[in-house]
């Protein structure tokens, strides 16, 4: 933290220091980082929850879909507006992403204006209302960013915007909590003890995705035309989930393809758009880290089979785990 404000400080930018709630101020109250803002930062709004429901953006706006997270837990926002400043969006939520990287978050995603999806992708994330929160549809910046693994993970999302000479800027903070474990063993069911000459259980995985160098994750359900990923427990998310635990330096690519029906741009970015859904499920839901995954889509141009047939088409529409480095 010191580090960063120090940085700001050079470039020379008079600081404020705004600190939000520590934990020791409420236990029914999410404990959000710290934050410092340029002078002039006033505070415009703050909403607190103890316990709600929340989807963050994790990817931009394509084709009507965008990639999102569901989280549970200790909600808190709060928004500031910032008087005759000279600093540019990218170089305000730069300074803030620092801070955050300084409190041990690690980014997700980062997107700008046009490129998050414009006006779809700011009335769909669960921005602070107007006049609080002011984001102007030519200049605002987008990055959120996780700290820990699993359900019991922290998420932060930094919106940052400029309109003349003001600067607008907004943090959401969730602090998750009571999220069911995704795979639950049954507890009538006790696993047997495997014998001295079992191999592990993420055998089979390991053994697929070393040899071939990518496996289908074949028991994920999308809504046609839909970059939605059906909740519930996934044998294939968990499988991927527990390689990347045991190989702590591998890295995978998770990849959406498509049947060859319809626009072909539009095909590429449901694809991807897919593959973003599923690389948030497994950090949200699997604990894997972020920095083990990326997400591309590459429409239909990598088919199994003939799309000259619905049950060939079937089998082109999948997400596919990509392995691209195990050191």
């Amino acid at each position: 933290m010191r580090g960063a404000r120090t940085r700001l400080c050079r470039a020379g930018l008079l600081c404020l220091a705004l600190s939000l709630p520590a934990a020791a101020q409420g236990a029914d109250r999410p404990a959000a980082p710290s934050l410092t803002l340029p002078r002039g930062a006033t505070e415009t709004a703050r909403t607190r929850s103890a316990f709600a429901a929340l989807r963050l953006p994790v990817g931009r706006w394509t084709a009507g879909h965008m990639p999102m997270v569901d989280l549970r837990g200790g909600v808190e926002q709060t928004a500031w507006r910032i008087a005759d400043s000279d600093t540019g969006t990218l170089a305000l939520i730069t300074g803030l992403a620092a801070q955050l990287a300084d409190a041990g978050f690690s980014p997700i995603f980062a997107c700008a204006t046009d490129d998050c999806g414009g006006f779809d992708f700011r009335y769909a994330a669960p921005i602070l209302p107007e006049p609080e929160m002011h984001v102007d549809l030519g200049d605002f910046q987008y990055q959120v960013m996780i700290r820990g693994r699993g359900d019991q993970a922290d998420y932060a999302a930094l919106i940052a915007s400029r309109s003349g000479e003001t600067a607008f800027a907004e943090l959401i903070y969730v602090a998750q909590a009571g999220a069911p474990p995704p795979t639950p063993p049954p507890a009538s069911t006790p696993a047997p003890a495997p014998s001295p000459q079992a191999e592990p259980a993420s055998a089979p995985f390991a053994t697929r995705i070393e040899a071939e160098g990518h496996v289908v994750l074949d028991d994920l359900a999308f809504a046609s035309g839909s970059a939605d990923l059906a909740a519930g427990p996934s044998a294939a998310l968990s499988d991927l989930a527990a390689y990347l635990a045991a190989h702590p330096a591998a890295r995978v690519t998770i990849v959406g393809h498509t049947d060859s029906s319809g626009n072909a741009a539009a095909n590429r970015d449901l694809s991807r758009a897919r593959a973003r859904s599923v690389m948030a499920r497994l950090i949200a839901d699997y604990g894997v880290a972020p920095a083990q995954l990326s997400a591309d889509g590459i429409g239909a141009l990598a088919p199994l089979t003939t799309n000259l047939t619905e049950t060939g088409r079937q089998k082109n529409r999948r997400v596919e785990a990509v392995l691209t480095s195990t050191r």
